[in-house]
């Protein structure tokens, strides 16, 4: 049967106090995940489920960085417990996310993190807009990011990250998984960003390229990617590092 190619809005995105469960697959099981269209039917029943996990975002009154984003109407992810940087150990380390209206976009406007038990917030001063929206087919967008850890004397490394986002969505219809079956965007979205880390212990910077891709089907209910295919990229060459679906 014909469909029409779905429309995706901010109300469709991951809200404050959700809780999302996924299962990671084996990398080997997700077949041909570059193949798109339109009114298109992707078929991954052969993913094979080898963990799972749950995606809570926290209101900011339920994170332990309630002050810094308690009045921005932004909701917390924890996305690692422990980042060793040799000379520091970031804990408790959360995205935080706003559905914005101007522009209209999924963002990511900060992190928080703990240094030494110590609450320490960062801050996007240009945001990485995830989704623009609304979202249908097709769909091209560039966006640009800027982010800094503050420069404090309890982190004797400073963070930051600049770059742009290229989002396109290059196709549209049904997709099934051992999850079930749903009307979805197909979405591919690149970082390129310049990650440098500057300490004391060093007389220059270090810089070095983050390219990260992913391969994304969108629907209208599951709010997190229905599957998702993650990787590095390297000049043409992408590795896949991650696949999972809700």
């Amino acid at each position: 049967f014909a469909q029409s190619p779905i429309t995706l809005s901010n109300s469709n995105m991951p809200g404050s106090n959700d809780t999302l469960r996924y299962s990671n697959a084996a990398l080997n099981s997700v077949g041909n995940y570059t193949q798109t269209g339109t009114n298109f039917n992707w078929n991954f029943m052969s993913l094979v489920p080898v963990s799972q996990g749950r995606r809570d975002y926290k209101s900011a009154f339920s994170t332990p960085y309630a002050f810094f984003f308690l009045g921005l109407n932004e909701y917390g992810e924890k996305v690692n417990d422990t980042i060793n940087l040799g000379v520091v150990t970031l804990t408790d380390v959360y995205n935080f996310y706003k559905k914005s209206t101007s522009p209209n976009a999924y963002i990511v406007d900060g992190m928080g993190m703990k240094i030494s038990g110590v609450p320490v917030p960062s801050y996007f001063s240009d945001k990485d807009e995830l989704y623009m929206f609304p979202m249908t087919y097709p769909k091209y967008d560039s966006t640009t990011f800027k982010f800094s850890t503050p420069s404090t004397t309890l982190m004797p490394i400073v963070y930051s990250k600049t770059g742009y986002r290229v989002t396109k969505v290059d196709g549209w219809g049904s997709i099934t998984t051992p999850y079930g079956t749903a009307n979805c965007l197909r979405i591919e979205t690149t970082q390129y960003s310049k990650d440098t880390m500057k300490t004391s212990l060093l007389p220059f910077p270090i810089g070095f390229n983050n390219y990260q891709r992913s391969y994304q089907w969108l629907t209208t209910t599951s709010k997190i990617p229905y599957l998702e295919v993650n990787g590095t990229l390297v000049g043409n060459n992408f590795t896949v590092t991650q696949v999972r679906y809700r």
